[in-house]
């Protein structure tokens, strides 16, 4: 039988914990000012020992794992321009191995350590894929694993045969899956394959089954599955271990078997409104709620005339939504398993295009603003489209191509219909579209190939220009097709296309800000806002299991 005690009560979110093999101690993630660092605590205690509080600036610190002797942790780490970092377990001597990676695990015999290219805290909504790299637990070159297509979250099993892992089945295929590979390479073998999002497997220490979760039976709960270590293969069918929490992520579990700890997260995201002065480019009064409650909204768009707005749910079912601009009257156009995300208003306030993987894969649908006339618009034909993009004039819509390496795409409104999607030549692999200018010359996007390189694309000469002062992502035109507001780090800043090496200009902290739309001709910006907390917990074997 499990009992479950709650760890930690903190303000914000502790996250990614890992145990110490004897059960004793646990290390975990926790925003610390402007940082995020590693702390350490007893099990069962109250004090809490910040680890890397030490490394100077505002390093990001994330992702601990406890080596196999519990003396040693890896982590990742930002600082020295990031990479997979490895400390003693009270912080002591930390050194860096990699200078790229994410995720770190150890291996069973504590010489070399497994990690990742792509990390995300949550695998609700991700982007890219990772690779699957090993490096020696003393540093050394670091060599990749290869055979799998995306990697996240890689375990070692206790036997040192096989890596766990969750991720991508394939450029076109939007499932998160779980497979195991062979510690050398070659085929991976599924473990987990349906509509569900299953992710984060851990090694049971007999190396006989693999915990992982997954909302497949309406909340992200604890699973666990038989498995054969020798050649990856199920033994048996998936059985839940339910707990108190309502969204479980992080798992982790002690050398016996007998603890097992997670982080119980709290996600909500509300709609807000601010007063947006265009031609001075600032915000101006206060903060307006738009859709107060536990739900998580998201992806706000607006309609052109101002009078009503569109968004999405993205805890559990993923379904559009649309209400009036004050968020009152909320009518929901979707309502099944498929996953519906990013609407965006035609230009003449009639449609909604939306991307959605209804058919097995991202595609560009539209359904009338008043839940009528559901359609595919752009044919996945294998590759997937994703994020949906209006033409000013609502003749042509434009998407990204694929999963992993974006390709833009454009499709035309003609008499019968639509046209087949046609890349763009001149955008370069890994561009993602975000908005049209108003005058139609200009998509101004992201680069998720080039680290977030912020970029804009001339649909007539070709020019591809770089905004070179800073990373961003997801820019908004502003009516007059020459700024945009996007979000870098946390901050909203105002860019402008004519000085693309000049810094923008900060627009304030909004560090909680997940998605952001200008509205009612610039002069509204709506924003969808986290408000997240998540504290760990411990499941306890008592007596026989």
């Amino acid at each position: 039988m499990w009992h479950f005690a709650q760890l930690t009560s903190l303000s914000g979110v502790e996250e990614q914990p890992t145990l110490s093999p004897d059960g004793r101690w646990i290390a975990y993630a926790h925003p610390a000012g402007d940082a995020e660092d590693i702390f350490l605590a007893g099990v069962g205690g109250t004090n809490a020992i910040n680890l890397t509080g030490t490394s100077g600036g505002a390093s990001i610190n994330k992702w601990p794992a406890f080596s196999p002797d519990g003396e040693r942790l890896a982590f990742w780490s930002s600082r020295q321009g990031g990479g997979i970092f490895v400390m003693g377990r009270t912080g002591e001597s930390p050194r860096r191995l990699t200078d790229f990676g994410d995720q770190p695990s150890w291996f069973p015999d504590g010489r070399r350590i497994v990690f990742c290219t792509n990390a995300v805290d949550t695998p609700l909504v991700r982007s890219g894929t990772g690779q699957l790299w090993t490096v020696g637990a003393e540093g050394g070159k670091p060599a990749q694993i290869d055979g799998a297509f995306d990697v996240m979250t890689p375990r070692v099993s206790p036997n040192g045969r096989r890596i766990a892992y969750w991720g991508f089945p394939s450029e076109s295929d939007p499932n998160r899956e779980i497979w195991t590979i062979p510690v050398a390479g070659g085929t991976p073998v599924l473990v987990a394959s349906d509509p569900a999002v299953d992710w984060n497997p851990v090694w049971a220490p007999d190396g006989r089954s693999l915990y992982f979760l997954s909302d497949r039976g309406g909340t992200m709960q604890i699973w666990q599955i038989e498995v054969d270590e020798s050649s990856g293969r199920t033994t048996g069918e998936p059985r839940a271990l339910t707990t108190p929490s309502r969204f479980v992520a992080h798992l982790t579990v002690s050398g016996d078997g007998r603890r097992v700890a997670y982080s119980s997260m709290d996600l909500t995201s509300n709609l807000t409104r601010y007063a947006f002065d265009a031609a001075a480019g600032v915000i101006r009064g206060a903060a307006s709620p738009l859709t107060p409650g536990s739900r998580a909204w998201t992806n706000p768009s607006s309609s052109p005339d101002g009078a009503r707005m569109a968004f999405t749910s993205t805890i559990g079912q993923e379904d559009v939504f649309v209400a009036r601009a004050d968020g009152t009257g909320i009518t929901q156009l979707t309502n099944d398993a498929a996953r519906d995300r990013s609407p965006k208003w035609s230009p003449d306030g009639e449609t909604l295009a939306f991307h959605s993987d209804r058919g097995g894969t991202f595609s560009i649908w539209t359904i009338q603003a008043d839940g009528r006339g559901l359609a595919r618009v752009m044919d996945p034909k294998g590759d997937g489209y994703i994020i949906p993009v209006w033409s000013p004039d609502g003749r042509r819509l434009a998407a990204s191509q694929g999963n992993s390496v974006h390709r833009l795409a454009i499709v035309t409104r003609t008499a019968s219909g639509w046209s087949a999607p046609e890349l763009v030549a001149a955008a370069p692999a890994g561009f993602a579209a975000t908005s049209w200018s108003a005058d139609g010359n200009w998509v101004i996007g992201m680069n998720l190939g080039r680290n977030w390189e912020l970029a804009g694309l001339h649909l007539g000469s070709g020019e591809y220009r770089v905004f070179a002062s800073e990373p961003g992502g997801w820019p908004v035109w502003l009516p007059d097709s020459r700024r945009f507001v996007y979000n870098a780090s946390g901050r909203l800043k105002l860019g402008d296309l004519s000085t693309p090496s000049a810094p923008g200009r900060s627009l304030g902290d909004f560090s909680a800000v997940t998605a952001y739309e200008l509205a009612a001709g610039g002069g509204t910006l709506v924003t969808a806002t986290s408000r997240d907390e998540a504290d760990l917990w411990l499941m306890e074997a008592r007596g026989r299991r």
